[in-house]
C-alpha cells in the first residue's frame, strides 16, 4: 500500500501495549529517539495518555520499524555461534512480516544478503558495537555477515 493508503497503523510497546493509529494521526506524530521513554510515539494533538512510550515496533502497511535496543529488553536473547542477539524468527513474529519466501538484508555499506526462509536457521539479529546492527545466520561464513543493517525486505 502507497503511504497515503494506510488507514490503521499498529504500534506496539515492549510492555506490551498495543494502540492502533489512523494513518492521518501518524503521519502528523513524532518518534522520539532519545532519553528514557524512547522510543516514544507522541503529537501534539494527541492527549499524553495516547502516546505510547518503549515502542516496540510500529506496522505500517508493508513495512514494520522494530526497535532493537527496546527488543532486546523484551525479547528473551539468542546465541548463534559467537554472536548474542534477538532471533530473527522472533522479530517475524513479532512484527507479523511472515509469509515471505525470502528475505533481503541490506547494509549501510551496500553489501546484503538474500536467504530462502528455510535457509535463515537460526538467524540472529545483534549489535555489532553499541548502536550498530549486523545479520548473522548459523552456519554462514564470518565474510558474509551483513554489518551496518539498515533493512530486512520480505520478498515473495
Amino acid at each position: 500500500a502507497g503511504a497515503g493508503n494506510v488507514k490503521n497503523v499498529l504500534i506496539k510497546a515492549g510492555d506490551g501495549l498495543q494502540k492502533n493509529e489512523t494513518g492521518a494521526n501518524f503521519m502528523s506524530a513524532y518518534i522520539k529517539i532519545t532519553g528514557p521513554e524512547a522510543p516514544k510515539f507522541l503529537a501534539p494533538h494527541l492527549p499524553q495518555g495516547m502516546h505510547v512510550s518503549g515502542v516496540l515496533y510500529i506496522n505500517y502497511g508493508g513495512t514494520a520499524l522494530f526497535a532493537y535496543g527496546e527488543g532486546a529488553k523484551a525479547l528473551q536473547k539468542q546465541t548463534a555461534g559467537p554472536h548474542t542477539g534477538i532471533a530473527l524468527s522472533d522479530i517475524v513474529k513479532q512484527t507479523g512480516l511472515t509469509g515471505a519466501e525470502r528475505y533481503k538484508f541490506s547494509g549501510a555499506g551496500g553489501k546484503s544478503v538474500d536467504l530462502a526462509v528455510n535457509e535463515l536457521g537460526k538467524g540472529l539479529i545483534y549489535e555489532n558495537t553499541p548502536g550498530v546492527l549486523a545479520f548473522f545466520c548459523e552456519g554462514m561464513p564470518e565474510d558474509q555477515i551483513v554489518n551496518d543493517l539498515l533493512s530486512i525486505d520480505a520478498l515473495p
